[in-house]
């Protein structure tokens, strides 16, 4: 009889043995892990684990492994990376193009007239003009065709208006000549001649004599030249009239990239959007304190789309921040450029 006993005791025990597994094995586990800001991953992650048998009666509770307080976006980003910052950006210069134009110059007639039509030509004053600057260890300019253009353009109308000034009695003064032309300057000089000269050589001569010419024809800024000379009656007188135009290109001094401003204009667009998305999701998930496990899951999703926001968040920030320095850098190469072609009064 008390083996019988011990048998029945036995068998009562694995019963209980096995149901108690039955309700451990029924039950799962299940870890939600919080995405941390790509900028702070010194900081421990928000682990919270709850378990949650099958029945829809059963009792739920949260057992926080280590608490973490969201951090805002605001506290990861480096102050040069914020979308304020963006105020920060240089401007271009505010370019003023420079004429220098001087007194036209007059040479009254000699003793002996000379009235060949060939003895001087636009290529043999370019080429005294560019010995006078290699006197004085400067770079020779180069002949531009476009300045050409212009320069024929400007001794043509003064020939068939009769005037000889650096502005026509209309108000066409070089730069209208040199933009009619196609030629966008920076800066821009005119000498004009007018009288008796023996040759191409006397004509240079002349304009070297005069420090107003002089000081255009010996500007280490000026890259380019286009000349006109011709003989042609003026006021009941045969002359020869000569027109010289220095000028440096916009060319020279390399462009800002416009399409980079309007992306950088996007961007802060992207970060302000995203931002205001951000400031209403924290005070949610500041408030909520999940109970149920379809709370924890909502809360959860929330917290999820909040770290991916901010996730986005940082990286438009960097790529901004990169695209504001190269962005300056541009500016502040194109600004010195400016200065360096238009050179000292």
């Amino acid at each position: 009889m008390m083996n019988k006993q011990k048998g029945v005791a036995w068998l009562l025990w694995l019963f209980y043995f096995a149901m108690m597994c039955l309700v451990v094995l029924g039950t799962e586990t299940v870890v939600y892990k919080t995405l941390s800001f790509l900028h702070n991953q010194n900081q421990n992650d928000t682990t919270k684990v709850y378990k949650n048998d099958n029945s829809d009666n059963s009792s739920v509770s949260f057992h926080p492994t280590s608490t973490k307080e969201i951090v805002s976006p605001k506290n990861i980003l480096t102050k040069n990376t914020t979308n304020d910052n963006i105020q920060n950006t240089l401007d271009p210069v505010n370019i003023q193009k420079t004429i220098k134009t001087p007194v036209p110059l007059v040479v009254p007639q000699s003793e002996v007239l000379v009235t060949k039509t060939d003895i001087l030509s636009g290529s043999e004053i370019i080429f005294y003009t560019n010995l006078e600057r290699e006197k004085k260890g400067l770079s020779t300019l180069k002949q531009q065709n476009l300045l050409t253009q212009a320069a024929t353009a400007k001794l043509n109308h003064m020939f068939t208006k009769e005037y000889f000034a650096h502005d026509a009695p209309s108000g066409e003064s070089v730069a209208y000549w040199v933009d009619n032309a196609g030629y966008n300057y920076l800066i821009v000089g005119e000498n004009l001649a007018m009288g008796f000269f023996q040759d191409s050589k006397d004509m240079v001569t002349a304009w070297m004599n005069s420090p107003g010419h002089r000081a255009n024809i010996l500007k280490k800024e000026y890259i380019d030249i286009g000349v006109a000379v011709k003989q042609g009656k003026f006021k009941g007188n045969m002359v020869w009239m000569g027109v010289q135009i220095f000028a440096t290109s916009m060319n020279e001094c390399l462009e800002v990239d416009s399409t980079l401003k309007q992306k950088m204009d996007t961007y802060i667009i992207l970060l302000d959007e995203t931002k205001k998305t951000l400031e209403e999701i924290e005070p949610v998930l500041s408030a909520e304190q999940p109970i149920t496990p379809e709370e924890s899951k909502k809360y959860f999703n929330l917290i999820e789309q909040y770290n991916e926001l901010a996730t986005t968040y940082n990286k438009l920030a960097t790529e901004l921040k990169s695209m504001v320095s190269d962005y300056n850098s541009q500016i502040k190469n194109f600004n010195a450029c400016i200065f360096d072609k238009q050179g000292e009064d």
